[in-house]
């Protein structure tokens, strides 16, 4: 009885080793034998998905050693800082028949802008009944000439030209959302009003 006592109070010895894709990476391991938590922070992980293991090696031969997949994969998002000017939230109205340039950055945890040319992001424009809530009906978005989207790798920072048409647009208030194919994110939708 004493031995099982000693043994079930047994404290492992080994190695907890935290990887992600593959490589091990410098965590903070805490807690007891049947309770250890591993930390790890990082502003270099690229956005995106990536797979989380752990494996423990015991070293006294108390505890069988052990390894595996956390649950599913771990999404990391950009932070984002919003729609840049010239965008303006109503009551700022944009004339029917003009291109309105959408531009946005993606930043780190600690909001400073990082490069994301790999974000390679959709725009969707939805109708917005009084400038409150979003429908279902995405309305076609079509860029001015063959300009499309645009990442300018000096300052970091994407642009879409809408060409707001009378044939795509009537007067009213819509919403856009900007999805990263990359992280799989969506942002907003940010209200936006347009006029004859």
């Amino acid at each position: 009885m004493r031995n099982d006592c000693l043994h079930a109070s047994a404290q492992p010895t080994g190695t907890v080793v935290l990887s992600i894709d593959g490589s091990a990476v410098a965590a903070t391991i805490s807690g007891s034998w049947n309770a250890l938590s591993a930390t790890y922070s990082s502003t270099t992980l690229a956005a995106g998905s990536h797979t989380v293991s752990v494996s423990y090696t015991n070293i006294d031969g108390n505890i069988a050693g052990s390894s595996g997949n956390l649950a599913g994969n771990q999404v990391v998002q950009y932070g984002f800082v919003g729609l840049l000017s010239p965008y303006a939230a109503p009551p700022t109205a944009y004339k029917i028949k003009s291109a309105i340039p959408l531009k946005w950055q993606y930043t780190d945890v600690n909001g400073n802008v990082v490069a994301s040319s790999n974000a390679n992001p959709v725009i969707q424009i939805f109708a917005m009944p009084g400038c409150s809530s979003t429908s279902d009906t995405a309305i076609l978005v079509d860029d001015a000439g063959s300009s499309g989207y645009q990442y300018d790798s000096t300052t970091n920072t994407w642009q879409f030209n809408w060409k707001t048409s009378p044939s795509t647009v009537a007067s009213g208030c819509y919403g856009i959302t900007i999805t990263s194919n990359q992280s799989g994110q969506t942002n907003g939708a940010f209200p936006i009003q347009l006029r004859n």
